[in-house]
Parts: C-alpha cells; sequence; structure tokens
C-alpha cells in the first residue's frame, strides 16, 4: 500500500501562507508543502525535487515524509514542530502562560483565559506548546496525547 503523495500546488501554498501570516504572523515557508490525511499538512525542506521525493517514497515504502507542520480545520493550527520550526517568524495570536497554566495544558485541560477568538499559540518563556482555539473566555486544548504529560 504505497503512500499517496500530494504535494501542495503554489496557489494553494500562497493561500496557506496567507492565513498563517493572518493568524500568526508567518511570511515565509522555505519548504515542500505536502498534504497528509486527517487534513495533516507536512513540510520537507532536503534536497530532493518533488519527482525524487515520489521515487523514493515508492521504493522505499515510506509512510511520511517531512516534519508535521500544522492542520488545517476551521483554523490553521500549528502544530508543536511547526510552532518550533517557525518561532521566529510568530509574532501574532500569541498567548503566554504562567506556571499553573502551562501545567494545565500540557494534562489536556482547557484553560480558562481570556485572548483573543480564534486560533492562539501558547508561549512560556522561548518556548512553543502548539495551538488552541479560543472563544474570548476559554482556550480548547487540541495537545495530541503523546505530547501530553503522563500521569504517574
Amino acid at each position: 500500500d504505497k503512500m499517496n503523495l500530494k504535494f501542495v500546488k503554489s496557489g494553494e501554498k500562497k493561500r496557506l501562507l496567507a492565513e498563517l501570516n493572518k493568524s500568526f504572523g508567518i511570511s515565509k515557508i522555505d519548504y515542500i508543502l505536502i498534504a497528509g490525511g486527517k487534513k495533516k499538512i507536512r513540510g520537507f525542506s532536503g534536497n530532493m525535487t518533488r519527482e525524487e521525493i515520489k521515487e523514493f517514497t515508492n521504493l522505499a515504502n515510506v509512510e511520511i515524509i517531512g516534519s508535521y507542520f500544522f492542520k488545517k480545520d476551521r483554523f490553521l493550527r500549528l502544530s508543536f514542530d511547526g510552532s518550533h520550526i517557525f518561532k521566529n517568524q510568530l509574532k501574532i495570536g500569541i498567548v503566554n502562560l504562567n506556571e499553573k497554566n502551562l501545567e494545565n495544558w500540557m494534562n489536556g485541560k482547557d484553560l480558562i483565559l481570556k485572548s483573543e477568538k480564534g486560533v492562539v499559540i501558547l508561549k512560556k518563556g522561548d518556548d512553543f506548546f502548539g495551538c488552541g482555539i479560543s472563544d474570548g473566555e476559554k482556550i480548547f486544548n487540541y495537545v495530541p496525547r503523546e505530547r501530553r504529560i503522563r500521569k504517574s
């Protein structure tokens, strides 16, 4: 069962970039974008052409290639990796967390925290912790289970 690679075409990449710019201030994506399942978009920065990537994934039976950058739902939500890859460009939609909020967030809890409505990116110090969706009063958590703090 070969992976069906769908490269994001330049027009769609421009639309995604415009939305990322509006939500987060991201102005540049120096990656080949690949659309995967579950509305996930991955980025590849190696020296291979699209044709070489296709050939390689067919030969090696590769499931995924590149880093998981964001998910396209009603909003574009940056992944943990995406928030770190683009951290030097992030200027908009940032919510700074205190220690207690960060702990709750990493345990998969929603946060009672006033912020702009829409997609927000969570930050503590110099580190980013993915995205949530805010209704203005509460930030809904989308931290994947494997990124949450394990209960001991």
